[in-house]
């Protein structure tokens, strides 16, 4: 028998924020006439009962009736408010709404019954309690959502260059990359936790002896913050700091975590696959290594290995810090977008030049670190379609590569004698699509050759691109003009086809 689907017409409408509520107030009477161990029994997860939570203490009881309209409303208004998509971790703020929900609650009953006094045992809950309700639900959780939204500076550990290459303090935008040292004396204020710190990095003092003291009743204050902050140091060389405004911390730090990383990609541009393959972006996750073992099939022998992807790269001492100096436009310039991106309420027009930057870039720094030969190639696709704003169109992402490549400033591309729109072809048409489709194997082919193409590709790219952005969004004109899509793309174009 085949069901019959339902027209958009014949769905039914979203509940109202007061029904729902009202599903909640009358199943939390109806759970609050059960026995306890009744209601209890009704949650599949003895230590999660089904509640609604209360600020002051305590909490509603519900049956699973009562938890799906909370979860129903709460669903609705984070569809609909982008502010706390954008500030606020999902999770977390699922437990604001229903705190919300539960102050909301309380407070509406409260009020009832001081209005009515001795009459209260007889009052019977009109539409217009449950549109007060809603209207107090609302209000209280941007109140709970302005408590955990703070400005804090969110520390990202990493390492991008070995220490001995004493590469100074930088930054690309809004990140600040400080060596480990330098991070140590700004950010830790406190001179008995900074001052225990620089023990061990001194080796005057080990870890060991830190968490013995840490373990003390008396005094362990101190020892439990260095040993914290020796731990979140653990073996990197630098810190990437960052200013996060508003944001609930663990959102802040997911966020900010990424901002990080692309920063890091960016500097990555300056340099070879080889030595930008290393770098990491949030830190821990690059930090891989592998014990391999395989057995002989005639004798049964272990064969031993292991492998580590360790970050950072060296160079020969001082060099390193130079091009970081000389560059110091490429990255000025790469800092202006994303300061721009995380801004991107005051770019207007040119926000989609800005977001697809920073999405470009994305996907060029996982195709960078991908280990699959084949899934390299199909990011690098990705990240010169985003970057061109081509839509999958092969001509669209020609045109935009040769306005950017065709001008005699990468003679690099001469060694892999291809034309751009040859390479284009054949990282993103033979390359991604075919792959990405179906139509080519890919898991255990070999891809030297179109990596080679595809990374030479968009860095070059990526590196004038950048430089063009930067100068648009410097533009004050430019950056607050109203402008379409396909007009921005195409306003970069021509900036590309025509630079110096």
């Amino acid at each position: 028998m085949k069901r019959k689907s339902r027209s958009v017409k014949d769905r039914p409408s979203e509940e109202r924020d007061e029904r729902l509520l009202e599903t909640i107030v009358e199943d939390s009477c109806k759970a609050a006439a059960m026995a306890e161990d009744d209601w209890l029994a009704l949650s599949q997860f003895p230590l999660a009962p089904l509640a609604i939570p209360v600020p002051v203490g305590g909490e509603y009881r519900v049956t699973q009736a009562g938890v799906n309209a909370a979860h129903k409303l709460t669903e609705k208004v984070w569809k609909k408010q982008r502010g706390y998509r954008k500030t606020i971790d999902r999770k977390a703020f699922d437990r604001l709404s229903f705190r919300a929900i539960g102050q909301s609650i309380h407070a509406g009953f409260a009020q009832l019954f001081e209005e009515l006094g001795d009459a209260a045992g007889s009052v019977e809950l009109d539409q217009a309690f449950y549109s007060k309700l809603a209207v107090d639900y609302k209000q209280n959780l941007d109140m709970f959502a302005e408590e955990v939204r703070l400005d804090v500076d969110q520390h990202i550990p990493c390492t991008m260059f070995h220490e001995d290459q004493k590469v100074p303090a930088f930054s690309v935008g809004p990140v600040e990359f400080l060596p480990r040292a330098n991070w140590i004396e700004r950010f830790i204020r406190e001179g008995s936790i900074r001052d225990l710190v620089n023990q061990v990095e001194r080796r005057e003092r080990t870890i060991d002896d830190v968490s013995r003291e840490a373990l003390k009743k008396d005094g362990g204050r101190t020892a439990r913050n260095a040993l914290a902050a020796l731990r979140f140091l653990d073996g990197f060389a630098c810190v990437g700091t960052i200013r996060a405004a508003g944001h609930e911390p663990t959102h802040s730090h997911r966020k900010m975590s990424t901002i990080v990383g692309i920063a890091i990609d960016a500097v990555g541009l300056l340099f070879h696959v080889s030595q930008a393959r290393r770098f990491t972006r949030a830190g821990r996750a690059y930090l891989i290594a592998e014990h391999r073992l395989a057995t002989t099939v005639d004798d049964g022998r272990f064969i031993h290995g292991w492998s580590t992807h360790m970050p950072g790269f060296g160079s020969e001492p001082g060099a390193i810090a130079k091009g970081i100096q000389e560059e110091r436009s490429f990255l000025d310039a790469a800092g202006q977008i994303l300061k721009a991106f995380m801004a991107n309420s005051q770019i207007d027009g040119l926000r989609y030049l800005v977001e697809a930057w920073v999405n470009a870039l994305y996907w060029f720094g996982e195709a960078r670190r991908e280990v699959s030969g084949f899934m390299r190639v199909v990011k690098y696709g990705c990240s010169i379609d985003v970057l061109s704003g081509a839509g999958g169109k092969i001509k669209e992402i020609i045109s935009f590569a040769e306005a950017g490549l065709v001008s005699g400033k990468t003679d690099d591309a001469q060694d892999v004698k291809l034309s751009v729109a040859q390479a284009v072809k054949m990282v993103y048409q033979k390359g991604r699509n075919k792959l990405a489709h179906g139509e080519s194997p890919g898991v255990l082919e070999n891809f030297t050759e179109q990596q080679m193409i595809g990374d030479l590709l968009l860095a070059s790219l990526f590196y004038v691109v950048t430089l063009e952005l930067g100068e648009i969004l410097a533009d004050d004109a430019c950056r607050k003009s109203e402008i379409r899509k396909e007009h921005a793309f195409r306003l970069l174009k021509e900036r590309l086809r025509n630079q110096d």
